[in-house]
């Protein structure tokens, strides 16, 4: 095997390694969340969680999934006491 092909073969690992870190498959979210697969489904389709679907399958963007935790994230204070609670 040349050199030129050994550096193609490790700049193609490379750029999977990159993609795999970037997205994620249903399973890993639902996982990550700890949600079952039907209920990721409804996120998905109500549009709260985009996608991209290649020959059948599902993956979401780990920054798409952040962004539905951040957004979803609350704080409540107590009324009696003006105290902060998560």
């Amino acid at each position: 095997m040349s050199k030129h092909c050994r550096i193609k073969t490790s700049e193609n690992q490379n750029n999977v390694t990159n993609i795999r870190s970037e997205w994620m498959n249903g399973l890993e979210v639902s996982h990550a969340l700890g949600m079952s697969y039907k209920t990721l489904l409804r996120l998905r389709k109500s549009g709260a969680l985009p996608y991209s679907k290649v020959n059948g399958k599902i993956y979401f963007k780990r920054e798409d999934v952040d962004k539905l935790l951040d957004n979803n994230y609350r704080l409540f204070f107590c009324e009696c006491c003006n105290k902060r609670s998560a």
